[in-house]
């Protein structure tokens, strides 16, 4: 008997842990749920307030909430990507051009939508993954952009517009050596089929280094 009383402790105990855990992790998803949903509220109150300061600005910020509304209810289209990407990428110019003080948070923004678009692709859309690296470099994150575009190279490697980007990046933006801008500039020429505009733009860098 006493047996039995002591192995009905030792279950009670353990329902109550299992209880425990099991309210406790509810607890914390439902209190995610709540974080995320703060601070999805946060960046519309921000882009109210934004369309409310800058009245010039009060279409593109609708047209934002509008692609972004889309997407959130058909992430299967990926023209829905496209489009919010772009609608984030055209507020950022509009900003920045109003000396909005915020107005690269809107380039990350748009950065954030290509890079889910980039995996929804499975990393094959170079689109995507141009758009990303753009947006990289507008935020001055130079490494990622340079990832991003080395990887639509491999997508890619016959698009001599891939190889210019890359080297341009390197020239303007990551301060990369001569032999280095000169070896992106030779391995399109190796792989495109047609290399006539990537002879002259290589042309053209070495006359800049004159």
């Amino acid at each position: 008997m006493k047996k039995i009383i002591i192995f009905a402790i030792i279950f009670l105990n353990a329902i109550g842990v299992y209880v425990y855990i099991i309210s406790n992790e509810a607890k914390i998803s439902k209190d995610d749920r709540s974080i995320f949903k703060e601070i999805e509220i946060n960046k519309e109150d921000e882009l109210d307030k934004l369309a409310k300061d800058y009245p010039e600005l009060k279409e593109l910020v609708e047209k934002v909430k509008k692609n972004k509304a889309i997407l959130v209810n058909d992430k299967e289209s990926i023209i829905n990507y496209t489009n919010l990407g772009l609608a984030w990428k055209s507020l950022a110019d509009y900003a920045m051009s109003y000396k909005v003080e915020d107005y690269k948070e809107y380039y990350k923004q748009a950065q954030l939508v290509y890079e889910e678009a980039i995996e929804k692709t499975n990393r094959l859309n170079t689109l995507f993954l141009v758009n990303a690296a753009k947006m990289a470099i507008y935020n001055q994150e130079f490494s990622v952009a340079e990832d991003f575009f080395k990887e639509s190279i491999v997508v890619a490697r016959g698009d001599a517009v891939l190889y210019a980007e890359l080297a341009e990046l390197y020239e303007y933006h990551m301060s990369k050596t001569k032999e280095e801008i000169l070896e992106v500039y030779d391995l399109g020429i190796k792989n495109v089929v047609q290399p006539t505009r990537l002879e002259k733009r290589k042309q053209e860098y070495i006359n800049r280094g004159d």
